[in-house]
């Protein structure tokens, strides 16, 4: 299963490995923006599950 996550800055979404997402800070591939991924629904990035 993976996770597709947003990035704030250029909005592109982009795939992510679950078993990182707690409180982890993700590199943007399009923009190499670093942004935290928070396990809390309310502010977490998170869009869909695949």
């Amino acid at each position: 299963m993976m996770l597709v996550v947003i990035c704030p800055k250029c909005k592109n979404k982009q795939k992510t490995n679950p078993k990182v997402v707690a409180s982890s800070i993700k590199t943007c591939v399009y923009c190499g923006h670093r942004f935290k991924i928070h396990s809390n629904q309310k502010k977490s990035r998170i869009v869909k599950k695949i």
